[in-house]
């Protein structure tokens, strides 16, 4: 931890050295992106590239730093440079990847929309696809004589943490191609493991072909092996420049991370559900907006999570008086020697009608005057 800490504020600077090249009115056309002692200065001209590249060198030896040559390279994300196309950084492969117009990406700006023609696609490094595939081997071989539920235990996290790692990528090839290497590895541990037993026997006794899924290495006790594929996708949503998760604008922190310390569990889970909407009106929620839950069937004695909803607190009213209308039209139409009218009239709403309460206190007001007198 403290390398990382030593690296920024020794680094502490940088964006503006590397900016002052250009002037101040064109400054925001270079972009740095810096983690720790890791960086990338991106801009379309070459040029201006290298020019910086020289006044961060100089910039550097003041504090006796240098910038390290085995990873400093100058690479176009879309042309060929020395027969490189795209970078690596912090384990990710950048590159844009020429498309038709009907797929490529597009720039909007002063009111007009240009076709780019091409498409950027971010992908895990082939070194670090390479290392960790290299670091699952040696540790299943490190575990010949351990058995299956102790190769679980120390496998599972590994995959887990890679895998969320690069869930916010395009990754699902290499999560397929990390399961068949995976898979293979264990049928030659089960072999080695077992030598003088067929094929069929170590598939049944270490595998288990789950409903819907395809064969999973388990121990047959409840413990299973984790699948690459078995982590969805998520693109990865940048915070916005001026947010903080305590600048009290609970909708948008629910909304993206699904809690908040400041709301309710449920509230914070609803919001992220329906994406920062009301589902009554489609609207975004929005900070200082007064919000309430509300059961969907109208019924409040049904609790489960699936009949909640998060409205305006005017949408909210808007759907309990429709309700109660329709409420009070389905009751009226119902023949009266139907024998269905007070059964129907005592079903459970969101809110009592005034006049079912006026009716039941005159009731009781009549049966106390009766057994009085």
């Amino acid at each position: 931890m403290l390398s990382p800490l030593l690296a920024n504020v020794a680094l502490h600077g940088l964006e503006e050295t590397a900016k002052s090249y250009l002037p101040k009115g064109r400054q925001k056309e270079l972009t740095l992106i810096r983690y720790a002692d890791d960086f990338v200065v991106i801009h379309e001209d070459l040029a201006v590239i290298q020019a910086v590249q020289e006044r961060v060198s100089t910039w550097l030896k003041g504090m006796g730093l240098e910038l390290k040559p085995s990873k400093t390279q100058i690479t176009h994300t879309l042309i060929s440079i020395e027969e490189k196309v795209g970078f690596d950084f912090l384990g990710f492969n950048v590159r844009q990847h020429p498309v038709s117009k009907y797929r490529s990406g597009s720039f909007c700006g002063r009111g007009t929309r240009k076709i780019l023609g091409f498409k950027t696609i971010i992908t895990p490094s082939k070194q670090k696809v390479k290392g960790y595939v290299r670091n699952l081997g040696e540790k299943i071989d490190r575990l010949q004589a351990a058995t299956a539920t102790k190769l679980i235990e120390l496998l599972n996290p590994v995959i887990r943490g890679w895998s969320s790692y690069y869930s916010t990528v395009v990754s699902r090839h290499t999560f397929q191609k990390l399961d068949h290497f995976l898979t293979y590895q264990l049928l030659a541990w089960a072999k080695r493991r077992h030598p003088n037993k067929n094929m069929g026997w170590k598939v049944r006794k270490y595998w288990l072909q789950e409903p819907g899924k395809a064969w999973v290495f388990t121990d047959h006790q409840g413990r299973t092996l984790l699948q690459h594929t078995d982590k969805p996708i998520k693109r990865h949503i940048k915070v916005q420049g001026g947010r903080s998760p305590y600048d009290g604008d609970w909708s948008y922190w629910a909304t993206r991370t699904g809690t908040h310390p400041e709301l309710p569990k449920q509230v914070a889970k609803l919001l992220q559900r329906q994406k920062g909407k009301c589902l009554w009106c489609g609207l975004y929620f929005k900070f200082g907006d007064l919000w309430e839950q509300d059961h969907i069937d109208s019924n409040r004695k049904n609790n489960r999570w699936s009949n909640f909803q998060l409205l305006h607190r005017h949408c909210h009213d808007t759907k309990t008086a429709k309700d109660r209308q329709e409420k009070e039209q389905s009751f009226c139409s119902i023949p009266e020697d139907s024998g269905l009218g007070m059964r129907d009239k005592h079903q459970t709403v969101e809110e009592p009608c005034e006049c079912e309460s006026l009716t039941h206190g005159f009731v009781a007001e009549k049966r106390e005057a009766t057994s009085s007198s």
